[in-house]
């Protein structure tokens, strides 16, 4: 019988999490938007250089500029929605540890019972730390 590993992804949006994903994201945006704005400009002053030469020209030219600031715009929103994504991954990384050691920590305090602390999952941050704290807790368990 095959015993199929669940995945769960518990994302706790603490203050911390939130500012953070935000000041990214609201950074990244302003810049992605500036040079998009920038691009956009340069490219409708060769639309009314154009314009001055043909009509038939510049209303060609005047599609595509439609055109280039839908794609603007659609870089700026896929590139907000992959920082997003990839913040989460990343602060689930460091997150995930830090709530586990709190939980396991404040039943250690409700039960009176030294914290029975695991070891973290091998792409978490902080292997090294819970292996100084997986034997700091073993060193006082065998010393009662």
């Amino acid at each position: 019988m095959t015993h199929k590993r669940k995945i769960q992804l518990k994302i706790a949006f603490g203050d911390f999490q939130v500012r953070f994903i935000l000041s990214v994201l609201a950074l990244s945006l302003f810049v992605s938007t500036f040079l998009g704005y920038k691009l956009y400009n340069i490219e409708r002053e060769n639309t009314k250089i154009l314009q001055i030469q043909n009509e038939m020209v510049s209303q060609l030219v005047g599609e595509f500029d439609q055109g280039l600031l839908l794609f603007v715009v659609l870089i700026v929103v896929l590139q907000a929605v992959a920082l997003v994504f990839l913040i989460v991954h990343l602060m689930q990384r460091v997150a995930g540890p830090i709530y586990r050691i709190q939980k396991e920590l404040e039943t250690s305090i409700q039960t009176g019972e030294p914290a029975q602390v695991h070891p973290v999952r091998k792409n978490d941050e902080f292997q090294e730390f819970f292996k100084v704290l997986q034997l700091y807790v073993q060193k006082f368990k065998n010393h009662d």
